[in-house]
């Protein structure tokens, strides 16, 4: 159940008694929804710190997978089928790696970084790649037009 809803984040209720951050695909740039594990859940239960990405693209599937977060992220129950496409398990993959020291901030709530601030810095990072992709798309528009 959603408790509180921003431009930035959604932020979930309890879920098995711990509270996650669940980050839209409009937010995130990513296919797919996915939530950051927080600090009381990896610690207390002495596992690596996960994100958990939606396992399908339907709003009726409920299976989330966990992947560890680290510079080389993976899959934390292999066995486990991915329904996603490998370009988009890829896309979540390069996410995690590139961020997965911000991931660590947030997810520990000893550190200065917040969840605002994160996706701070994900949507500034998200409209560079925007303005540059649109950049390329207008120059090869300018490009077949001179042809």
């Amino acid at each position: 159940m959603l408790k509180e809803r921003t431009l930035y984040y959604y932020k979930t209720d309890e879920i098995n008694g711990s509270t996650f951050w669940l980050l839209s695909p409009e937010r995130t740039g990513l296919p797919v929804y996915i939530h950051i594990d927080n600090w009381e859940r990896f610690k207390h239960l002495e596992h690596p710190l996960w994100i958990y990405f939606k396992n399908g693209y339907e709003d009726r599937n409920n299976e989330w997978l966990p992947l560890v977060v680290s510079k080389r992220p993976y899959l934390a129950f292999p066995r486990k089928r991915v329904k996603i496409t490998t370009d988009d398990f890829e896309k979540i993959v390069e996410f995690v790696s590139r961020y997965s020291n911000e991931l660590r901030a947030v997810a520990d709530n000893e550190k200065e970084l917040t969840i605002i601030d994160f996706m701070q810095i994900v949507g500034g990072n998200l409209h560079k790649k925007r303005v540059a992709e649109d950049a390329v798309d207008l120059l090869l528009a300018i490009r077949d037009n001179k042809e």
